[in-house]
């Protein structure tokens, strides 16, 4: 199986734009990965890599080869699986990047209850708000949580990801409960370092009208779980999905404000590249993800639940005239 190693190497160079990411991801020397890839172009009689001192990119023929070569070990690992003898249990290795809030709240119980039915897969999970390069790191697949999917890649849908404008019963004691978007104005925020425009919350009223709301940032982060603990501790009002704050909520740590607006058209995806070969192991691991999550989210019915008790609580104290039954608000978008 020399030729196979030779074109998997190949496509795993193309794939990273380099040698040595190429080597780690092989788990051989990077003087194997050059030599696989020399002998294979020699056996061709063609150019398939230029290489520079900063990055490898293929050639025009080298990238219709890959395309062609992608195909091939695809059908191949196909023909493998399919054989006669061949042990129906998953094993090997998946690489799977996700956000680090998202994952530690609600996905690893999916990775441990697929492990424990699968024991010889290992998964190497990791887990970062801030948004990993698929291809160049050598990931199977990727769950990113975003309003749109780059279309140079496969995106299938889990769920609605909403957001709500929260804070402390401390923070809005001292500071009162803002009524009105203008109000925001006069509130300090803290605020996501990975969106389009920091500082700057979009919301759409209930007939569809989009606007943005310009705020004042007392705190930047990449890390949902930061500004989670920033809020909790009174520093400010927090934008922020509730998959991420739906626990503080229910019991009373933070509260929603402004809820008449809709805060968010996000959703959570599996994102994969195309025409990539797709290991049994791989596939089955998204298919246990994907069953694990629908709409409405746990999370979202249960907060929904407590704002609604909590707009029907004693009237006439400012912080209940600052919250809002979700029940028509809060619905689940689809993203678009």
């Amino acid at each position: 199986m020399a030729e196979f190693d030779h074109w998997r190497t190949f496509v795993r160079v193309v794939e990273c734009g380099s040698f040595s990411q190429a080597a780690c991801h092989l788990r051989v020397a990077k003087s194997a990965v050059s030599r696989r890839v020399s002998e294979l172009e020699s056996d061709l009689g063609v150019t398939l890599l230029v290489r520079t001192t900063r990055c490898v990119k293929p050639t025009e023929i080298g990238h219709m080869t890959y395309v062609r070569a992608m195909k091939l070990l695809a059908e191949f690992d196909e023909l493998e699986s399919g054989a006669a003898g061949r042990r129906s249990s998953l094993d090997g290795l998946i690489r799977i990047t996700a956000p680090l809030s998202f994952a530690l709240g609600h996905m690893q119980g999916v990775f441990r209850a697929f492990q424990l039915e699968n024991p010889n897969v290992c998964l190497d999970l990791r887990f970062s708000d801030s948004r990993a390069d698929i291809i160049g790191e050598g990931f199977d697949f990727a769950i990113r949580v975003s309003s749109e999917i780059d279309g140079s890649f496969v995106a299938r849908r889990l769920c609605s990801v909403n957001q709500l404008v929260v804070a402390s019963p401390d923070y809005l004691s001292r500071n009162g409960v803002p009524h009105t978007l203008e109000d925001l104005t006069e509130h300090k925020a803290l605020c996501y370092s990975g969106t389009r425009k920091v500082g700057v919350w979009s919301c759409w009223e209930r007939e569809g009208i989009a606007r943005e709301v310009q705020v004042s940032p007392v705190m930047v982060s990449d890390t949902g779980g930061v500004l989670l603990n920033s809020a909790l501790a009174g520093d400010g009002l927090l934008c922020g999905p509730t998959s991420l704050t739906s626990n503080a909520v229910s019991d009373g740590r933070l509260i929603p404000v402004l809820t008449r607006w809709n805060w968010s058209n996000m959703a959570a995806f599996l994102v994969y590249p195309p025409d990539r070969r797709m290991p049994r192991r791989v596939r089955a691991l998204m298919d246990s993800i994907a069953a694990s999550f629908a709409d409405p989210t746990p999370w979202d019915t249960a907060i929904a639940k407590q704002v609604q008790h909590a707009h029907h609580a004693v009237a006439g104290n400012d912080l209940d005239r600052g919250t809002a039954c979700l029940e028509d608000e809060r619905q689940p978008r689809c993203a678009a």
